[in-house]
């Protein structure tokens, strides 16, 4: 009898290990798309997509170099949400291949006369991005003067500042700042420079979860789940 109470403990011991699993995930991303208390479209997205499989997570709010520096060391166990290309780099980070959501890079101004229409047009301008934005530095012409500032707040800081003419970032983060602190003084110019799919990124320890969690992102657009909490949260789509 002892022997068979054992057994049943140890079972249960180990069933609710399973559904007790917290994952610490990291982001350098803000407003909309995630925020400090956890109520941005990737936070709510990633929440009900893990707690769907059974398991938890805590996300943290970091730099950006340190933020996936930090999945990569194993510190915390992922990163979210960075273009492809990232475990080129990063060689203990595994890549969710189904995308969050296409993300657009922009440029703004506080000058909606200038034109911005491809990254060749950037080089008669002072401009800055966040360092850290490693699609931003691939893709900027070497000739163009670049300062690299560590988080949004200082970006824009730059451009009221008449410290540059452009900035680059995200197009609803961008949009989401300039409503948030009522910057009517700041442009978005013109069409974006590029889109790009934005992935979540695991520590290779936790590579073997990839494929269900690729499989219940595809659950979540086929469902219109996906559909419901992108019109809700990216309220400037």
């Amino acid at each position: 009898m002892k022997l068979f109470i054992t057994i049943i403990l140890i079972l249960f011991i180990t069933i609710g290990n399973i559904h007790t699993l917290e994952l610490s995930l990291n982001t350098a991303d803000t407003s909309p798309y995630s925020t400090s208390d956890g109520n941005g479209f990737y936070d709510i997205l990633l929440k009900e997509v893990f707690e769907n499989l059974g398991i938890g997570i805590k996300i943290n709010h970091l730099l950006s170099k340190r933020s996936i520096q930090n999945a990569d060391n194993g510190i915390d166990d992922g990163e979210y949400a960075r273009t492809e290309g990232r475990d080129a780099e990063y060689k203990n980070l595994k890549i969710v291949p189904e995308p969050l959501v296409d993300f657009y890079f922009v440029a703004y101004s506080k000058n909606s006369d200038i034109v911005i229409s491809d990254w060749d047009s950037l080089n008669n301008y002072n401009i800055a991005f966040i360092n850290g934005w490693v699609y931003l530095k691939n893709n900027v012409p070497d000739t163009v003067s670049v300062t690299l500032v560590s988080n949004e707040d200082s970006l824009f800081k730059m451009l009221l500042n008449d410290r540059v003419e452009i900035i680059l970032y995200s197009k609803l983060r961008g949009l989401s700042k300039i409503d948030r602190d009522g910057l009517e003084d700041v442009f978005l110019l013109d069409q974006p420079l590029a889109s790009r799919g934005m992935y979540l990124y695991l520590n290779k320890k936790y590579e073997y979860l990839i494929p269900e969690i690729t499989t219940e992102l595809m659950n979540f657009k086929e469902s219109g789940r996906y559909l419901e909490i992108l019109e809700e949260y990216l309220v400037f789509q």
